[in-house]
Order: structure tokens, then C-alpha cells, then sequence
């Protein structure tokens, strides 16, 4: 079950399998992104793009309070079900795009690349996986511009070598709820 924080889907709860592989974020660990999103005015009209989205709790999140458009990327054909029957209760169809397949076959290809450059780019990987590439993947691929805000969630703890300078981002803050780790950097 994920629940909608705040904005104009505020409260709706939407129905998802529980499944071992899927870890929706907490309402507790998206209150605090979207704190910080929202003190910097970064979701009103944003393009979004949601990595690993799983079932999708933080671009559902970004469409309630106001994102103009978000594309979710997942892998998994059964998740992917579910998101597009949540975002058709929702109405939100017609402001997303899911794409089913993997981020990095997605990232290598330029399919990604129509509703770019994105202001906002979560990524939620799964905990045994890191993706310490995907800031310079991201700049690579000219989807994001300058002000360009990469959210990326991992497991508390666990070290990530990343952010070389030649990405061109830089971290703006970090901080942690329950076994997560939550690092916001911005495309400079």
C-alpha cells in the first residue's frame, strides 16, 4: 500500500502486491525529500524522472504536488501493471510515461531523452545494487540542465564513491530515516 502525502491526491491510498523485491519508500523518508524539494521550489512544473521506481511512490508523490510530467522507469512487468492501474485511478495517465525496461538499457538508448531535460531524477535502487555512474550517465545524456536536482536513495551505511567532478554535480545535502540514505545533488 502507498499512500499520497500532500497535493492534490493527498491521502489516496493505492493498492500494490507485497513482494520481498519491492521497498516502497516511507511516508516518513518522502516527507523528508519533498521537505527539501519543496523549500527550494523544485516541483511546481518540474519534468521528472523516476528510476528503479518500483511502484513509483516518489513520482506519484512529485504529480500531487505539481510536477508537470513524470516518467517512470521499472523493469519488472508486474509492478509495471500496477503503477499504470494506480496512475489510471489517480487520472495522472496523461501526464506520465512508464517505460518497462532496465536503467541502464534505457539510459543507453535515446527513448529516455523526450521529456528532457528533467529538473527532478529519483533514483531508488534496489539496496544490493549501486549505481555510483548514474550522475555522469545522467549529464552524458544531456537529460538534465543546470539547477537539475538528482535524488538518490541507498541503504544507511553503505559507503558510495561518487560524484566526480566531471558530472557536474554536487551534493547539496544527505541525511537518513530508518535504513535509509538519502543524498540531494545538484546539476551545476
Amino acid at each position: 500500500m502507498v499512500r499520497i502525502i500532500s497535493g492534490k491526491f493527498r491521502g489516496r491510498k493505492l493498492k500494490f502486491s507485497e513482494r520481498p523485491e519491492l521497498r516502497p519508500s516511507s511516508d516518513r523518508l518522502r516527507s523528508g525529500i519533498f521537505s527539501a524539494l519543496d523549500a527550494r521550489g523544485l516541483i511546481e512544473d518540474s519534468q521528472v524522472l523516476d528510476l528503479f521506481c518500483g511502484t513509483g511512490a516518489l513520482g506519484l508523490e512529485a504529480l500531487s504536488r505539481g510536477a508537470k510530467h513524470v516518467t517512470f522507469v521499472e523493469q519488472d512487468r508486474g509492478i509495471v501493471k500496477e503503477l499504470k492501474a494506480a496512475l489510471e485511478v489517480l487520472g495522472a495517465g496523461g501526464s506520465s510515461r512508464v517505460i518497462t525496461e532496465s536503467v541502464e538499457r534505457v539510459l543507453a538508448g535515446d527513448a529516455i531523452k523526450t521529456n528532457a531535460p528533467y529538473q527532478l531524477i529519483f533514483a531508488d535502487p534496489p539496496y544490493k545494487d549501486v549505481y555510483p555512474q548514474l550522475p555522469k550517465m545522467l549529464a552524458e545524456k544531456k537529460l538534465v540542465t543546470t539547477g537539475s536536482t538528482f535524488i538518490y536513495e541507498s541503504e544507511r551505511g553503505k559507503a558510495i564513491e561518487w560524484l566526480p567532478v566531471e558530472s557536474g554535480f554536487a551534493e547539496l545535502k544527505e541525511f537518513s530515516y530508518g535504513d535509509s540514505m538519502v543524498r540531494l545533488c545538484e546539476f551545476k
